[in-house]
């Protein structure tokens, strides 16, 4: 999906100490497309308008799918496929998928 804004994640994150996040963007864009298809495959491609945003300790899912069964695989993937990466295996799954 292509987006008009530059994501929140281009550029290095500030923490409140004033350091910035190890994870360099490209490193976060492929985490992004890793969890997106995992989220696909599961969900037969059902989930419209997919984003996945990774912030600091959540990983936000956002979309439109049409029932609530969908909406569960997606966070399930999501919850499957964080597990693997070491960078997010203590980060949360925000889904805000909407159900229509």
């Amino acid at each position: 999906m292509i987006q008009a804004e530059v994501p929140p994640f281009a550029t290095p994150a500030v923490r409140p100490n004033g350091k910035t996040s190890k994870r360099p963007g490209g490193q976060l864009e492929l985490l992004k497309a890793k969890l997106e298809r995992a989220i696909r495959r599961t969900t037969g491609d059902k989930v419209r308008n997919l984003d996945v945003r990774i912030q600091e300790t959540c990983v936000e899912v956002w979309g439109r799918c049409g029932s609530f069964y969908c909406k569960q695989q997606a966070g399930q993937a999501a919850m499957a496929a964080m597990k693997i990466e070491p960078a997010l295996e203590s980060a949360g799954v925000d889904n805000q998928i909407e159900v229509w």
